[in-house]
C-alpha cells in the first residue's frame, strides 16, 4: 500500500519557553517538488532546551538496588540545537531536513518489500539523503542529555553524554507487525556520523571527573533482513523488554548433519552471507584522562545472532 498524497511541512514546535521553531510559507515552487510518495517532515529553525524547567519535570522510577533502596532517574537538562554549542550552553535554531530532503514517512506493500505475512503494510521512516553535494554540515546538530541518580531520595551522581555535530542522513526504519499478538518486527539501517560522542559522570552539575570522548565517529549499522532475519521488539511477561536479530538457526534443513548445497534453504543462506546486511563502526579517536588511545575500526560485521534483554536492578 501507498499513501496517495503528500503533505510538504515545516512545523511550529512551540513546547513551552523551550522550543523555537518557525511556520514558513511554501511558495508554488516548493510545492512543485511533491511527489505524491509518502509525508514529508521538515523543522526549520529549530531548538530545544530544558534548563529552565525543574529537575523532577521527567523522571524514571521503581528501581532498586541490591539493598532494595530506591533509585530514580530524572532528566534535568535535554537540549537539541545548531553545532558549537558548548555542551549545551549556547543554543542556536538548527535546520533538520529541507524540502528537497526531509524526513519522509510512508507505508509500504510489505509483499514488494520481503514480509511474507498476507496483507502486511510496512511502515517506513527515513531521514533526508545526503542530497547532491553530499555536505552533512547542513544537518547537524548537537545534543545533549543530563541524568540525575538518585538513592532513597538523595542525589548521588549526574550522569551526562554529549554528541557534537550528528547527522543521520540516510537512515531508516522499516516496521510491520506479526501474526504472533504483540510482537513488533523490523529492519533497521542507521547511518550516523557524529564529530564527538562524550560520556561524564559528576558528583554534581559542575564537578565532574575525566570525560570519555569519541571523535569522529562514524557508524553504518543495518539490522534485519526483511522477514528472513527480522528484528524483534517485544514486551516480556515481567515487564522487561526484549531486543532480537532472529537466528540463522534451521534456515538451511541439514542433510546427514551438514548443510549441504543441495539441501533446503541452502541458496537462501548463501546469499544472506553473500550479501546480507552488514555493519562497519569507525572512531577516528577515544579519549580519556587526557590520554588518546587512537582509532578503532570494525569492517563487515553480519550478526548471525543477537539478543538484549533489561532486567530488574
Amino acid at each position: 500500500m501507498t499513501i496517495k498524497h503528500i503533505v510538504y511541512a515545516v512545523l511550529l514546535l512551540s513546547l513551552s519557553k523551550f522550543v523555537i521553531a518557525d511556520l514558513v510559507v511554501l511558495d508554488d515552487s516548493d510545492l512543485a517538488r511533491v511527489d505524491g510518495e509518502g509525508v514529508g517532515l521538515v523543522l526549520e529553525g529549530f531548538s530545544m532546551d530544558t534548563s529552565t524547567l525543574p529537575d523532577d519535570s521527567f523522571t524514571i522510577s521503581g528501581f532498586k538496588t541490591s539493598s532494595n533502596q530506591d533509585v530514580d532517574i530524572s532528566i534535568s537538562h535535554l537540549y537539541i540545537g545548531a553545532t558549537n554549542s558548548n555542551r549545551g550552553s549556547v543554543i542556536k535554531t538548527v535546520n533538520i531536513g529541507d524540502l528537497d530532503n526531509p524526513f519522509s514517512l510512508d507505508l509500504l506493500d510489505g509483499n514488494q518489500n520481503g514480509v511474507d505475512v498476507a496483507n502486511t503494510a510496512v511502515f517506513q521512516l527515513s531521514a533526508p539523503t545526503l542530497g547532491v553535494s553530499g555536505n552533512r554540515t547542513s544537518g547537524s546538530a548537537d545534543l545533549g542529555i543530563r541524568l540525575n541518580l538518585e538513592v532513597n531520595n538523595v542525589k548521588t551522581q549526574y550522569l551526562e553524554a554529549h554528541v557534537e555535530g550528528l547527522n543521520i542522513d540516510g537512515s531508516a526504519i522499516k516496521l510491520w507487525g506479526t501474526n504472533n499478538a504483540g510482537s513488533l518486527e523490523a529492519e533497521l539501517n542507521i547511518n550516523l556520523h557524529a564529530d564527538a560522542i562524550e560520556f561524564l559522570v559528576c558528583n554534581d552539575s559542575s564537578t565532574c571527573g575525566d570525560s570519555l570522548k569519541f571523535n569522529n565517529v562514524n557508524l553504518d549499522i543495518q539490522l534485519g533482513d526483511n522477514d528472513y532475519q527480522p528484528v524483534t521488539f517485544d514486551i516480556m511477561s515481567d515487564g522487561n523488554f526484549k531486543f532480537e536479530v532472529a537466528s540463522l538457526a534451521g534456515k538451511c534443513v541439514l542433510t546427514s548433519g551438514a548443510c549441504r548445497s543441495n539441501a533446503a534453504g541452502y541458496s537462501d543462506l548463501e546469499e544472506f552471507y553473500d550479501n546480507g546486511p552488514k555493519s562497519n563502526i569507525g572512531v577516528g579517536s577515544v579519549q580519556f584522562g587526557g590520554r588518546n588511545f587512537g582509532s578503532s575500526t570494525i569492517s563487515g560485521l553480519e550478526i548471525q545472532y543477537l539478543k538484549i534483554t533489561s532486567h530488574d536492578i
